[in-house]
C-alpha cells in the first residue's frame, strides 16, 4: 500500500507492504497477529518490488501470521537530506517515523492485534532495535541480525 502522509510541512511518499494470511478474519474476536520485518538497506519496497521475499514471510503467513514492511526512507527524500546511497535507511531516525506510520496505517485499515513481534536482517537489525529502544510500537518480543551493531 503507498499513500501520501503530512509530515510537518513536508509532503512525500513512502511505499510499504503487508500480507495478510488465509486466515484473516474482520471478525473483532479474533484480530490476527502481526510480524513486522524490517529489511536491510539494499532493499526497496516499492510498486514492482517487495524485500518480503528474501525474509521467508511465506513461512509466516503459512502459520497465520500478518507481515509489514516499509521503506524506512521516503522516495526522493534521502538524496535531498545528502545520505550517501539514495534512498536507503541506515536505520536512523527517520525509519522510526516510516515504521509508524506503517503501523498505524494497517492498524486503522485491518483486523490485528496492537501487539507485535519486530525482527530485522542487516540494517533492518538496527531499524528493528530502534523501534524497541524507542518504546514506538507495542512489541511483544524483537529478533535482529545486524553485523554493524557489533562492530559499535
Amino acid at each position: 500500500s503507498s499513500g501520501l502522509k503530512q509530515d510537518g510541512i513536508k509532503l512525500y511518499k513512502d511505499y510499504g507492504v503487508i500480507a495478510l494470511p488465509e486466515n484473516y478474519s474482520t471478525d473483532p474476536a479474533n484480530p490476527t497477529r502481526l510480524i513486522i520485518l524490517c529489511q536491510g538497506t539494499g532493499e526497496r519496497t516499492g510498486a514492482t518490488t517487495n524485500p518480503l521475499n528474501n525474509h521467508g514471510w511465506k513461512y509466516f503467513l503459512a502459520k497465520g501470521y500478518a507481515v509489514m514492511d516499509m521503506n524506512g526512507m521516503a522516495t526522493g527524500w534521502g538524496s535531498a537530506m545528502g545520505f550517501p546511497v539514495t534512498d536507503q535507511h541506515y536505520a536512523n531516525k527517520y525509519v522510526l517515523q516510516c515504521y509508524k506510520k506503517g503501523y498505524n496505517y494497517v492498524m486503522e485499515k485491518y483486523n490485528l492485534h496492537k501487539e507485535v513481534f519486530v525482527m530485522g536482517i542487516s540494517m533492518g537489525g538496527g531499524a528493528s532495535t530502534l523501534i524497541v529502544q524507542h518504546n514506538l510500537l507495542p512489541v511483544i518480543a524483537q529478533a535482529a541480525f545486524c553485523p554493524a551493531l557489533s562492530l559499535s
